[in-house]
């Protein structure tokens, strides 16, 4: 069977929160990664991390294991403790236990970003851990978005949107120029980028009213080229809205979008 669906009916079974399939383990995964150099002990903060995810009172769970392991984590297990914490946040936990999951936000971080190893996703999915969280310390989101602005060239489309997103989610406007390279990251992969992907940069430009002209263009002239195929009734209002609130960056595909918006049908627009 789905091993996500599993660990989720085994979570609810036991009142806990279900823990996101991405992150179940699944058969051999802990061989593969100790083929590949990954230290056991950090394998096993992750499996202690993935069990308090699923027990009954999870925030204090997985908090307990952060406070005994903290020290000695990697910033894998760093950001996967962020993200938990932020699902059960988005679970419907309590105040008083998003309260405690943002007091342990500084150290998970420092573990993130200074961290051996660190990857990319690492750093996106602290980011979207830290927005979910409410986190607007600018100390804290100042070290995270150094790390994003010095890696930022081996981020994936998923990557960039993400902490475009939660950066502009959080209105934050982070020292070191970080829209501006994430835009750039885009507007140099831009053929590459899902249309969600590309259209979830647009938006966060815009939110922030952070211009870049080359992301406007390269989005342009992807949306024209491609005929905006596969881009979704959500991705087409998105563009254009951004578009319009960048205005004078790059002119909006305006045929593109309109051609696909027909083929989608009107009715497909809220």
């Amino acid at each position: 069977g789905d091993p996500g669906r599993a660990g989720a009916r085994a979570a609810r079974a036991r009142g806990g929160m279900p823990v996101t399939k991405h992150l179940v383990s699944e058969v051999g995964v802990a061989y593969r990664l100790l083929r590949k150099g990954v230290p056991r002990a950090q394998l096993e903060i992750q499996g202690r991390l993935l069990d308090a995810a699923g027990q009954r009172g999870s925030v204090a769970s997985i908090i307990r294991v952060v406070h005994r392991d903290g020290k000695a984590m990697s910033a894998a297990n760093a950001s996967t403790a962020l993200h938990l914490l932020a699902e059960a946040a988005v679970a419907g936990c309590s105040a008083a236990e998003v309260e405690s999951s943002r007091s342990v936000c500084p150290s998970l971080l420092d573990s993130v970003v200074a961290g051996a190893g660190v990857r990319p996703q690492d750093l996106a999915a602290a980011s979207w851990a830290l927005a979910k969280l409410l986190v607007d310390d600018p100390g804290l989101l100042g070290a995270l978005a150094g790390a994003v602005s010095a890696g930022v060239a081996g981020f994936d489309g998923q990557e960039v949107a993400t902490v475009a997103w939660a950066f502009a989610s959080l209105r934050a406007a982070p020292a070191g120029g970080l829209f501006g390279a994430l835009a750039g990251a885009a507007a140099g992969d831009a053929e590459r980028y899902s249309p969600r992907h590309l259209v979830g940069v647009l938006w966060a430009l815009a939110a922030v009213r952070a211009h870049h002209q080359d992301c406007l263009w390269a989005a342009a002239r992807v949306a024209q080229a491609s005929g905006a195929r596969g881009w979704s009734s959500q991705d087409v209002a998105n563009a254009l809205w951004a578009f319009a609130v960048l205005r004078g960056g790059a002119p909006a595909p305006l045929p593109a979008a309109a051609a696909r918006a027909a083929s989608l049908g009107w009715g497909a627009f809220p």
